[in-house]
C-alpha cells in the first residue's frame, strides 16, 4: 500500500520516536477518524496525539478542533500544544467566558469565538454551559442521536478526549453526567480520538459504553463482547506497554525509574507564614462547607482547596497565579468561598 510522506515531523519541535508514528499512520488510513489510543503510562499519548492533530490540520483535514480534558490538565494541553506543535488553542471556562462577554457583548456564545478549544470536563458538563456549547453547533443532537449516527456536516472537525476513561457508564442502567454530555455533543463531531492508559476498568458494560461512544457504528453497549466486536476493537485500539517498547527497541527511549530519594527543604519565614495562612483558610473554608448543607459546594469547595495545596508545594510563583484566578472567581460568581475571603481577612502574599 502507497503511503504519502507524513508533513507534520518536520514541523513540530519534538524528538519523535518510531513508535510515536503509529497512531498517526492509522489516523490517516480511517476516512473518519475513530481512534482509542491506551498506551501505558509515560508512552507521550499528548506528543501523539499532538502528531495526529499536525497532521491532519497540515493536510487540511480538520480545522475545528475541541480537547475535552480534566481540569487540572487544560494549562498542560494548551502549553503542549503551543511549544512543542506550534498549535495556539483557548481554554474556555467560567473565567474566561466573563472576559469573552465583557470584550464582545453579553450574548456571545465563546464556543464560536475560537476554532481550536480546550475545556474540562466537569465544565462542559454543567446543564447552561452544554446548552451554550450546543446552541453554537446549530445542529438538533437528539434528532442526530435518534438516527444512530453523525449530523450531517458536523459542524466540529475532531474531539479529543483525554482521560476517557472517566466517562465510562457506570452500568447499563445508569449513565454518569460526563457520559450523558459526552454521549449528547458525540454528533457533533467528524473525527474523535480518545485518550487513555487505563480505558477498561474490569466491567464489559462500562467498556464497550465508551467504545460506543467513540463509534457508535461500530460499537453498542453489551454485558459480553462478540467475536465481531473484538475484530472492530482491533480496528480502533492502538496500546503499548513500556515492555512492549523495550522489547522490540535496541535503544529504548525511556529510563527506568529510580527509587524515590527524600530531600529536605529549609523554609524561610516568608513561606512559613504563607503555609500558615493556607491552612488556616483552609480550616475555616472546610467549616463552613461543612454547615452548608450543600453536597455539591462541599466538593467542589474540597476540591478547590486541595488544588490551592498542592499548588502551594509546587511554588509560592504557581501558587500565586492560581490563587489570584481563585480569586477574581470568588469575585465574580459571589460564591461561598468569596464570603469566606470577605469574612476572614487573611493575608496570602508571596
Amino acid at each position: 500500500m502507497e503511503f504519502e510522506p507524513l508533513l507534520g515531523i518536520w514541523t513540530s519541535a519534538v524528538q519523535v520516536h518510531p513508535y510515536q508514528l503509529v497512531p498517526v499512520v492509522r489516523a490517516l488510513q480511517m476516512p473518519r477518524v475513530s481512534l482509542l489510543l491506551a498506551d501505558g503510562v509515560g508512552l507521550g499519548k499528548t506528543i501523539q496525539s499532538g502528531l495526529i492533530l499536525q497532521e491532519l490540520i497540515l493536510r487540511r483535514k480538520i480545522r475545528r478542533v475541541l480537547i475535552l480534558c480534566p481540569a487540572l490538565l487544560q494549562r498542560q494541553w494548551k502549553r503542549e500544544m503551543s511549544l512543542k506543535f506550534n498549535l495556539e488553542f483557548d481554554i474556555i471556562d467560567s473565567e474566561s467566558t466573563f472576559e469573552i462577554r465583557r470584550r464582545l457583548g453579553i450574548d456571545t456564545n465563546p464556543w464560536k469565538a475560537f476554532p481550536r478549544i480546550i475545556t474540562s470536563m466537569d465544565y462542559l458538563r454543567m446543564p447552561d454551559v452544554l446548552q451554550q456549547f450546543v446552541q453554537a453547533s446549530g445542529i438538533d443532537t437528539a434528532s442526530a442521536s435518534s438516527n444512530g449516527h453523525d449530523a450531517p456536516a458536523a459542524p466540529w472537525d475532531l474531539l479529543v478526549v483525554d482521560e476517557c476513561h472517566n466517562f465510562a457508564p457506570q452500568n447499563s442502567r445508569r449513565a454518569s453526567q460526563r457520559h450523558q454530555m459526552l454521549r449528547e455533543i458525540r454528533f457533533l463531531f467528524e473525527h474523535r480520538l480518545f485518550l487513555s492508559a487505563t480505558p477498561h476498568n474490569g466491567k464489559t458494560v462500562s467498556f464497550t459504553g465508551l467504545l460506543e461512544l467513540l463509534d457508535p457504528v461500530r460499537f453498542q453497549i453489551h454485558a459480553q463482547m462478540s467475536d465481531h466486536d473484538r475484530v472492530n476493537l482491533e480496528e480502533v485500539k492502538v496500546r503499548r506497554l513500556k515492555e512492549d517498547i523495550k522489547k522490540y527497541t535496541l535503544r529504548p527511549p525511556f529510563s527506568d525509574f529510580l527509587d524515590p530519594k527524600e530531600i529536605a527543604v529549609d523554609l524561610t519565614s516568608a513561606e512559613v507564614e504563607l503555609f500558615t495562612a493556607m491552612r488556616e483558610y483552609r480550616k475555616h473554608g472546610q467549616a463552613y462547607l461543612e454547615s452548608s448543607g450543600n453536597a455539591q459546594e462541599r466538593w467542589m469547595g474540597h476540591f478547590v482547596f486541595s488544588v490551592l495545596t498542592k499548588r502551594l508545594l509546587s511554588g509560592s510563583f504557581a501558587f500565586a497565579r492560581t490563587w489570584w484566578r481563585h480569586y477574581i472567581t470568588c469575585l465574580m460568581r459571589s460564591t461561598m468561598l468569596s464570603s469566606i475571603i470577605a469574612g476572614w481577612k487573611i493575608r496570602l502574599a508571596a
